[in-house]
């Protein structure tokens, strides 16, 4: 995806970084946890997000298919890849 992205963006040296984290904060339903978007498998609802948040022309905040304004700290699930 880095390497596609700076095809696209035509400039710039593909970077890619990796996070670790306590997967047991994503079951944290305490005050001030994170907001975790979390999808199963692939369907209607994941194809949706991917697409519209590679959209970089959405901006349809309100929209629960929308992260354009970072409401969702964290999203976990299936990835999907498209070729050039």
């Amino acid at each position: 995806m880095a390497r596609r992205t700076v095809k696209i963006c035509g400039n710039g040296t593909p970077w890619v970084t990796e996070f670790f984290f306590d997967e047991n904060i994503l079951k944290d339903d305490k005050d001030g946890a994170l907001n975790v978007r979390k999808f199963d498998k692939p369907g209607n609802e994941w194809a949706l997000f991917v697409t519209d948040n590679r959209n970089r022309k959405l901006h349809d905040y309100q929209s629960p298919e929308c992260n354009g304004d970072g409401k969702y700290d964290i999203v976990t699930g299936p990835v999907a890849n498209m070729e050039l």
